[in-house]
């Protein structure tokens, strides 16, 4: 019978049902993918509670669905520190509902660009709610208004942004978050929160002059 060694234990391939979530990500980082199975098998009724939003995704099926949270816990056995005090289902739910919300706001922007323009003109006026009021329900002229927001905040990054601030922007509209813009820009991550804080000072001025 085949035989895999943890923590100084020889534990046998029909005792992994027995183990432990950690016992089983130290032997994924081992390169076990029989523990990974193991794994996969216990978190199946949990990925899929965790992604009933993402049912009304178009497009995305149930098998989309489990890839995406299979990329997840994989990535969730790799980064997981023991010593930081939490167990790994808890460290796991994070990270996969954290990146499930990312596909869910993603589609939405992909369905409507403007509803990522939107949130970032509320975002630069929350520190003073006269410049950007908060969105209300539309009216038969709410089109035309989000239209008109859409091009006035676009004029004013190109125009009154510097280069690596426009780009931050940019790369943050898109949805990134600050590690991946900092690794796409080929800077660190204290850079991007600097250039974003200076940019949504800019714009806060420019959208208060547009209202």
């Amino acid at each position: 019978m085949n035989e895999q060694t943890t923590k100084g234990a020889v534990v046998k391939m029909c005792d992994y049902d027995m183990m432990t979530n950690e016992e089983l990500v130290v032997l994924v980082v081992r390169r076990d993918s029989r523990a990974f199975e193991m794994l996969e098998h216990r978190f199946s009724k949990f990925v899929l509670f965790k992604a009933r939003r993402l049912n009304k995704v178009e497009g995305l099926d149930r098998d989309d669905i489990l890839q995406e949270a299979r990329i997840c816990l994989y990535k969730a056995c790799t980064t997981f520190d023991p010593e930081r005090g939490f167990r790994f289902m808890t460290y796991f739910g994070t990270l996969l509902e954290n990146h499930y919300n990312k596909i869910y706001y993603r589609s939405i922007r992909k369905s409507d660009p403007l509803n990522g323009y939107l949130e970032f003109c509320e975002e630069i006026g929350e520190q003073d709610t006269a410049v950007v009021p908060a969105r209300r329900a539309e009216g038969p002229d709410g089109p035309a208004v989000r239209n008109e927001t859409h091009e006035a905040l676009m004029e004013s990054i190109r125009e009154d942004l510097t280069d690596m601030e426009r780009r931050v922007v940019l790369s943050y509209l898109a949805g990134g978050d600050y590690r991946l813009i900092a690794g796409s820009l080929g800077i660190d991550e204290k850079a991007v929160d600097n250039a974003l804080t200076r940019a949504k000072k800019k714009l806060r001025l420019s959208m208060a002059a547009y209202r």
